[in-house]
């Protein structure tokens, strides 16, 4: 995912689908933490042990970082297509 969107600064080809995967693995992880603040399950991080407040931290970064992935995902795909 980092070499696509790396690569989509340089390729307008690549913007959308690199924006739509950040987009959803964002989403798709604070989804996640989500759940995890609605019913708590143990959570390890390379053998440490993930707390609830880094996961509500986790649910205010992600998820609208997602959304604005998205965002832009779809504000390029409308820009390609009104092309002239």
């Amino acid at each position: 995912m980092i070499t696509a969107n790396v690569i989509s600064i340089v390729s307008v080809k690549y913007r959308v689908i690199s924006a739509t995967s950040s987009g959803v693995g964002h989403l798709s992880i604070g989804l996640i933490h989500v759940y995890r603040l609605w019913r708590p399950f143990h959570f390890e991080v390379f053998g440490y042990e993930w707390s609830l407040a880094a996961s509500r931290r986790e649910v205010l970064v992600v998820i609208p970082f997602g959304l604005v992935c998205l965002a832009v995902a779809l504000l390029n795909q409308y820009a390609l297509i009104s092309k002239p």
